[in-house]
Formats: C-alpha cells, sequence, structure tokens
C-alpha cells in the first residue's frame, strides 16, 4: 500500500487547518498578545513546550518573558498560562461569566470519560449537574458524612499498624487505587476495604480480592493520561479521522484499549447500588439520596443520567488530592522531622494522649492546621490546574486574549511565588503561622489549589475534611524517619515529583509506631480492620 497519498492529503489538510488560524503579534484591534515564544510556521510553539513536569517550565517562562500570564500556540490551538494568582482570580475569578467554559477535548470522547461533567462546556447541562452535587458536598452538608469518613480512617490506621512500611500501599488502598503506584502499573492481589469516597457515593465498600478494582484503576489511568498538554488530536481534531495505520495516531490504539473500562465505571457501580436500593438493601449513600430526591422509581430516564454521571466523578476525581496529599506527607516528615514533632507536641498538649484526635479539635491544633496547609503548597496535587476557555474576546492590562484561547492555571507556579512563600522549595509549616488575618486569608494555599471561579474543585470540603483527619491521626500515633544505608549512614531523600498528579517518586523511609499507648488506642477503635 502506498502510503505518500494519504500524508500529503493529510499535510495539506494540516496546513490549511492551521492557516486558518488568528495570526500572532497584534490582533485586529491593534491590541499585542500577551508575552510568550515566538511561533513556527504551522506548528506553534510546539517545540517550545516543556517535555517533562509542564508546570515548572512554564513557571520558568515568567522570569524569560517578564509576566504572569505567558500567551502561545500549538499549531491552532491558542493557550494561556496563568502564573500568578492575580492575575488568576482577576480573569477566573472575576470575570467567571466568560472564562468557565471548557476546551472541547476529542480525546475524552474517544476513551469514553465524556459524562464527566469536568469537561463539560458551559452551559444548562453543566449547570444542572454541578448544582446537584454541590447541594451534597458543599462545606455544610459534608459535615454529615464526618462519622464515615473517621471510621474509614480508623481503618486505614488499623491497616497500617500490621506493617507500617507498607504505609504507600496502604495510602493507594485508603484513597483508592490509583495508576501511580509503587507496583508499576500491577494491581496488588487485595484491594482497599473502606474508601470514604467509594462508601460516600454509593454505599459500597470494596473488598479484599475486589474483581471491581482493575477496572477503576485502568479506567483512571486512561483520564490521567489524557491531561494536561494532551495528545496531539486535541490540537488537530481533523487527525480523529485519519486511518489508524498513519504515523501519530497511537492515540487510537490508546483509546480503543482503555475505552470499555471507562464505560464500565459509568455503568457498574450505578446499576449495582440502583438494584440494591430498588431491593431495599442499599445502605444511605450520594446515589440513593439523589435516587430518591428525584422522585424515587418514578425518576426520569435525564435526572438518572444526572445521578450516574455525576457519582461517577465522584469517586475518579476524589482520590486524586488524598493519595497525592498523603504521599507528601510522608516525605515532607521524612525531611523534616522538626515539623512531625511540633504537630505532636501541640496534638499531645491539646488533645492528650488517651484518644485521638477528631474533628472538633481541628479549630483548637493551629500547628497541625498549618501543617496540612503547607501540604498543598509544597507540591501540589495538581500542579498545572484543569483547563479553562474562554468564550469571548477580551483584553487585559492592555492585552488581547482572543475568544477560544485555552486557559491553564499553574498552581505550582502559584504556590511556588518567592513573593508570597520565601524560601518556596523548603517545607516549612511556620509559614502559616503568626500572621495577621488579612495576610492569612492571602497566602492559604486554598485559595487556588482547587480551582478557580464557577470550576473551582466541586469536592473540595470533603476532601479537606479527609485529609486533614488522616493528618492528625498519623502524627498522633506513627514516627517516622530516615532510612539508613548499608553503611547505617540516614538517606535523605529528594524529592522529585514527574507526574501530571503530584505524587512523589519512591523514596526510603522508615515508619513505626510511636509506643503501645498508640498501638492500644488503634486497637480499641469500634471498626473492623
Amino acid at each position: 500500500m502506498s502510503y505518500s497519498l494519504p500524508i500529503t492529503v493529510l499535510a495539506a489538510v494540516v496546513t490549511a487547518y492551521v492557516l486558518l488560524s488568528r495570526g500572532f503579534g497584534k490582533s485586529s484591534k491593534g491590541l499585542r498578545y500577551p508575552p510568550g515564544p515566538k511561533p513556527r510556521f504551522i506548528t506553534g510553539n510546539a517545540k517550545d513546550i516543556p517535555h517533562e513536569r509542564h508546570w515548572i517550565g512554564f513557571a520558568n517562562w515568567t522570569k524569560k518573558y517578564g509576566s504572569g500570564f505567558i500567551y502561545f500556540t500549538v499549531f491552532r490551538t491558542k493557550f494561556l498560562v496563568i502564573n500568578d494568582y492575580k492575575v488568576a482570580f482577576d480573569l477566573l475569578d472575576k470575570r467567571s461569566t466568560i472564562y468557565s467554559d471548557r476546551p472541547k477535548s476529542v480525546m475524552i470522547d474517544l476513551i469514553g470519560w465524556g459524562f464527566n461533567m469536568t469537561f463539560f462546556n458551559y452551559g444548562e447541562r453543566w449547570k444542572e449537574h454541578r448544582r446537584v452535587m454541590h447541594q451534597n458536598l458543599n462545606n455544610r452538608a459534608v459535615r454529615e458524612w464526618r462519622q464515615l469518613q473517621s471510621d474509614v480512617t480508623h481503618k486505614f490506621l488499623k491497616k497500617l499498624v500490621a506493617n507500617p512500611n507498607d504505609w504507600l500501599y496502604r495510602i493507594e488502598q485508603y484513597a483508592l487505587p490509583l495508576p501511580f503506584s509503587p507496583f508499576e502499573g500491577s494491581l496488588p492481589d487485595h484491594s482497599m476495604t473502606g474508601s470514604a469516597i467509594m462508601k460516600f457515593t454509593y454505599g459500597y465498600e470494596l473488598k479484599e480480592k475486589d474483581e471491581y478494582m482493575p477496572t477503576v484503576k485502568k479506567a483512571i489511568t486512561a483520564l490521567t493520561t489524557s491531561q494536561g498538554i494532551g495528545f496531539m488530536v486535541d490540537k488537530i481534531p481533523l487527525l480523529q479521522y485519519v486511518p489508524a495505520w498513519v504515523p501519530g495516531t497511537q492515540f487510537k490504539k490508546f483509546a480503543k484499549d482503555y475505552r470499555p473500562y471507562c464505560e464500565a465505571i459509568l455503568e457498574g457501580p450505578f446499576k449495582d447500588t440502583k438494584e440494591r436500593w430498588a431491593a431495599g438493601t442499599a445502605p444511605d449513600s450520594y446515589v440513593t439520596r439523589l435516587l430518591e430526591g428525584f422522585g424515587g422509581a418514578k425518576i426520569s430516564q435525564e435526572k438518572e443520567e444526572v445521578v450516574k454521571d455525576s457519582s461517577a466523578v465522584l469517586y475518579a476525581a476524589g482520590t486524586d488530592s488524598t493519595y497525592s496529599i498523603l504521599s507528601s506527607f510522608f516525605l515532607a516528615c521524612t525531611i523534616h522531622p522538626e515539623a512531625h514533632k511540633k504537630a505532636r507536641d501541640e496534638i499531645d498538649r491539646v488533645v492528650g494522649t488517651d484518644r485521638l484526635p477528631d474533628f472538633g479539635d481541628r479549630e483548637s491544633l493551629p500547628y497541625v492546621e498549618a501543617l496540612v496547609k503547607e501540604l498543598y503548597r509544597w507540591n501540589p496535587a495538581a500542579p498545572l490546574g484543569p483547563s479553562h476557555q474562554i468564550l469571548v474576546d477580551d483584553e487585559y492590562e492592555g492585552y488581547f486574549i482572543p475568544a477560544g484561547t485555552i486557559i491553564h492555571p499553574n498552581i505550582w507556579a502559584m504556590t511556588h511565588n518567592e513573593e508570597m512563600y520565601p524560601d518556596s522549595l523548603t517545607f516549612n509549616p511556620d509559614r502559616f503561622l503568626g500572621l495577621d488575618e488579612v495576610t492569612a486569608k492571602e497566602i492559604d494555599p486554598k485559595n487556588f489549589i482547587f480551582g478557580f471561579g464557577r470550576r473551582v474543585c466541586v469536592g473540595q470540603y470533603f476532601a479537606d475534611q479527609q485529609i486533614w483527619l488522616a493528618v492528625a491521626c498519623l502524627v498522633a500515633t506513627f514516627d517516622i524517619r530516615k532510612a539508613k544505608d548499608q553503611s547505617g549512614k540516614e538517606i535523605t531523600p529528594v524529592p522529585n515529583y514527574p507526574s501530571f498528579v503530584g505524587k512523589p517518586d519512591p523514596f526510603p523511609c522508615v515508619v513505626t509506631l510511636r509506643n503501645t499507648n498508640a498501638a492500644k488506642l488503634i486497637d480499641e477503635l469500634p471498626v473492623e480492620a
């Protein structure tokens, strides 16, 4: 078979597609585009994009181009990376009516994640899904689920007691098995018992060797792989119509391989919960409450789709932050034992040693709160935040931002702004202590690590509750220290976060129970391991 004609046609189509795009330099209004690298003919800045850890490369562009927001193109697609919190707030919060759209992702549809409201265009369908989820996950509503979160955290502690140095594996169970594991893609032979998100969403408690978990892992792998700058088909949508044998269309095989898993996580758990609910055997959950609230057995097909879609989004999205932040917790305490000691001293002083910390203690533990904030800031769970897309032309600080531009808030750059966070690469919870009320509010990383404007993460309060409780209980009951090499010399880990979801590379440390009293407290918890 001759490839010359199809490839020639493809090249011609791509060239025509690019030439239809808006120019670079000055807009039709005479305003300049924001600063950024000079584009090349046809490909734009495709070769300028950092190949690894985009967030750090993009952050360096602020120094290079002297701006907190950088404009560039990849073929016809226009991008704006925002490295400065003030710019992100001005555009994505204050002008949220025009900055709340999402770019169309061909790849998301191809792999079967199109049901995810995170990728919906800004409109009535998105508003309906968002409203339903917000009603059940707002700051007040999530307090109803604190007992569930306590039970899951206490089960996690009991599992950890058996072999504390399996902490990374136990975190993976606690948060839901994710593709970023020390097992390099293989699923362990047993699975989590008691994910807070899974129980909250479906009332479903995963069992040992749960057959459902390989499906979850594959589906989330597909989702996270498609994030960030993504696949070329999202820059040149015409590629989806090119035969699979043409070079550069490997995305088609990826989509074919993973789509069945993505479809399964949408249909499987919802079907199971609905059947148990109809039989009167389903425990209280997000799904059962919505089914009842939307008319029970008389629920419309449209409303049922909202329940099914939004529930699948919850447990997929709710795993990343918990897994990432708790991994960072063990790394930070290994490198900075003084932070762990300060947090424990505070817990011992305020809570005592005859019980574990609970949600009622949070306001009385300012250092533990500072520790959690620093975990959020040090290496955020999503270093490059979810993209926005501007609906209409806009002007900001004398620069022109054309309609359709894809906006990437660079969360990592914001949490490492040296003016807000001096010595930003160093883990230091004390930076959040002793501040006046205004300053404390201004530098709180929770202002932006969960996103911006109308696209802010709807599950942020649930995740924050879960993370705080886990950190407080771990500090109170486990010691974390550096491992030693064969010569007895301590090994100081070097933090490295290579993935789109902020999880550190595996590192050595030694985790042990604090003492016999901690073992007793955990053993007496009224939950089964």
